[in-house]
């Protein structure tokens, strides 16, 4: 394979966990309709957020954070900066973290996700409540949290099987 190929490749691995959240992006974009509530959809980008800062921080900078909640805040119709604000508040905490739930099994991660999760969701209705100037409904906020949280596995999973296979395959 040509020298030009080789780096073709390697960029385009390194573009995988963008691009994996441009594609919860958009997948978040679908609400699931619960009788008696509003539209609520699981915070997608939480969970691409969450495994991507955790295990390659260095393939999702706070730039391209900011970017993909911006463009969330732009698809929602939210004031821009929103959602970004509060995605790139949930990825610092999500770094500081990070040594203490690198090496521990899936179990303890996803209990810090459980943890961190919550966490994201009060960031996020305080964002949005300052942003609208009145308190939002907390309901669908929790809601959307545990749905969120009950997902991790699965898009986790996901991820990890792109990380191994695909970000980072055995030459």
């Amino acid at each position: 394979m040509s020298a030009w190929l080789m780096q073709v490749e390697r960029q385009g691995r390194a573009l995988v966990p963008a691009f994996s959240m441009l594609a919860l992006l958009v997948l978040g974009l679908i609400p699931w309709h619960i009788p008696g509530l509003t539209n609520v959809t699981p915070a997608y980008l939480l969970i691409g957020l969450y495994f991507w800062t955790l295990y390659q921080p260095q393939r999702l900078p706070y730039w391209s954070t900011f970017l993909i909640g911006l463009a969330q805040d732009l698809l929602l119709g939210l004031p821009p900066g929103q959602g970004a604000l509060a995605l790139l508040l949930v990825q610092g905490l999500i770094a500081s973290q990070r040594r203490f739930l690198l090496s521990k099994p899936f179990l303890v991660v996803w209990w810090g996700f459980g943890v961190i999760g919550p966490i994201a969701a009060l960031i996020g209705w305080g964002v949005a409540s300052i942003a609208r100037q009145a308190f939002i409904p907390v309901l669908p906020v929790f809601i959307q949290c545990v749905m969120t949280i009950l997902l991790y596995p699965l898009f986790g999973g996901l991820f990890g099987w792109l990380q191994e296979r695909v970000v980072r395959p055995v030459p």
